[in-house]
């Protein structure tokens, strides 16, 4: 796992290569395929592996991360007959380039050192409860990379040519998010009428009955967390297209500091679902750093809870109906539909806006 995690550092600095060729597209699909690719073989070696095909889910999502951008930049390379002289480091010096990766590096690590703190608290609430934990992470975290992690890194690039004030930080901020958390409704929804199910038929029948309706309910109460890990994922590549780096690594230590205590307290009074609180507000608490940081916090907040609140009472209008009549899977496909025709109905504002700034963005 520590292997894919610094595989991942090498994926966004071949993304920030490819954005340098107005290439934008291709690092986000590595990211999402990475995610894709990375839970279909966890959930498929789950059974015989055990704990350890999160590790091998891992890496294949972080090889896959690095491959996509490597392959196109050689094939960059190829067709403008690039020298062999043009791939030795120029620049600051060493120590320096070291220095600046252990800023960039600081924070991502931190936000999944937090996942790793929750586990020997989960350990506590019972037997199959870290397990359990681990899934419902996974699913969660696979949804957030999906839907924001390569959204915010390939937008971002575009900006530091143009340049990017306070008011101009916070617009990228909310527009982006939007996008990100529609995604994530949807998910959170279908989990919460049919998780039980869908984490049986795949999991097998271990994973049926209340302990699958455990771990469907836990991605649920993830939503939270991932509403934090959404507005994290497109704020913090910001920070280098503004010159705000300073703090990340001191950021990144006050967090894990924070979430040792948070995790013990939460658990104790909520037990598995209390875990998935202290990640929320951990979560929160960086992003709310992060946006005082770029001097964004009233206006971004504001907006990014907006998004989130509008997305909410449409997940309510279009899931709650059907789980009072029909089955949680059947209820939870209606709601789906639902979920969609009322977005395309209502048209929110703030989603067609957004829509149409990340269009002109691209």
């Amino acid at each position: 796992m520590v292997p894919a995690a610094a595989a991942y550092l090498f994926a966004g600095l071949a993304a920030s290569a490819l954005a340098a060729l107005d290439d934008y597209g291709t690092a986000a699909l590595g990211y999402a395929a990475g995610s894709v690719f990375g839970f279909t073989l966890i959930v498929l070696r789950a059974g015989p592996d055990g704990i350890i095909a999160v590790a091998w889910g891992m890496a294949l999502n972080a090889t896959i991360a690095v491959a996509v951008p490597a392959i196109a930049l050689s094939v960059h390379a190829f067709r403008a007959r690039m020298p062999g002289a043009a791939m030795r480091p120029t620049g600051p010096p060493l120590h320096r380039r070291l220095g600046s990766f252990a800023v960039s590096a600081a924070l991502p690590l931190a936000l999944q050192l937090l996942y790793v703190v929750c586990l020997p608290f989960a350990a506590r609430v019972g037997t199959g409860a870290p397990t359990s934990f681990v899934y419902g992470y996974l699913a969660a975290a696979s949804l957030v990379t999906v839907a924001a992690a390569s959204l915010g890194l390939a937008t971002s690039v575009p900006l530091t040519r143009r340049g990017l004030g306070p008011r101009a930080t916070a617009d990228h901020i909310v527009a982006a998010s939007w996008i990100a958390l529609t995604l994530v409704g949807a998910a959170a929804g279908v989990f919460a009428l049919a998780g039980g199910n869908l984490v049986g038929a795949v999991l097998g029948h271990s994973y049926t009955g209340d302990v699958g309706s455990q771990l469907g309910r836990l991605v649920v109460v993830l939503s939270p967390w991932m509403i934090a890990s959404v507005g994290v994922a497109v704020t913090f590549p910001l920070c280098f297209v503004v010159g705000r780096t300073r703090l990340l690594p001191w950021i990144a230590l006050a967090a894990v500091a924070l979430e040792v205590p948070l995790a013990w307290a939460c658990e104790r009074l909520l037990h598995l679902d209390g875990l998935a609180v202290s990640l929320a507000i951990s979560t929160f608490a960086v992003l709310a750093v992060l946006f005082a940081e770029l001097r964004v916090f009233f206006v971004a907040l504001r907006g990014l809870l907006l998004a989130a609140g509008v997305v909410g009472a449409i997940c309510v209008l279009a899931f709650a109906a059907p789980a009072l009549r029909l089955g949680s899977v059947a209820s939870a496909a209606v709601g789906l539909v639902l979920y969609v025709g009322i977005l395309a109905l209502l048209r929110p504002p703030g989603l067609q806006a957004s829509w149409r700034y990340l269009r002109a963005l691209g």
